[in-house]
């Protein structure tokens, strides 16, 4: 078993008064994972489905740091990748997508996947 820990992605993500911000994350490739994200100053949020989170506003987000963690476990050897993909939307421009992947894995490898999104 290996466990892969690859360098979080950071992204800005522009907001403005009416923007109700969401977050959400697949863990792809039929493996099996979880995932928490924070907001500065606000609580964790948990789980394992690809259920849509909302965040808040755009003038309460402003300044604030997201936090994603996900960590998947190859239980699926058909595929023997790792992916998770975040995406934020409700902004005035286009939803931002962090993806990342571990090419190569096996059975019972472990990705640890970080995001981290400053909204402005």
């Amino acid at each position: 078993m290996s466990v892969f820990n690859p360098d979080p992605r950071s992204a800005i993500y522009a907001l403005d008064a009416t923007s109700k911000v969401t977050a959400q994350v697949v863990i792809g490739n039929g493996q099996r994972g979880g995932w928490a994200m924070k907001v500065t100053g606000l609580g964790t949020v948990k789980g394992s489905d690809e259920k849509v989170v909302k965040l808040g506003g755009g003038i309460a987000l402003a300044g604030k740091l997201l936090q994603v963690n996900v960590t998947v476990v190859d239980v699926h050897p058909e595929t023997n990748r790792l992916n998770a993909v975040v995406t934020v939307a409700g902004g005035p421009g286009a939803p931002l997508i962090i993806s990342q992947e571990v090419p190569e894995s096996a059975d019972g490898d472990v990705a640890i996947f970080g995001a981290l999104v400053m909204f402005q």
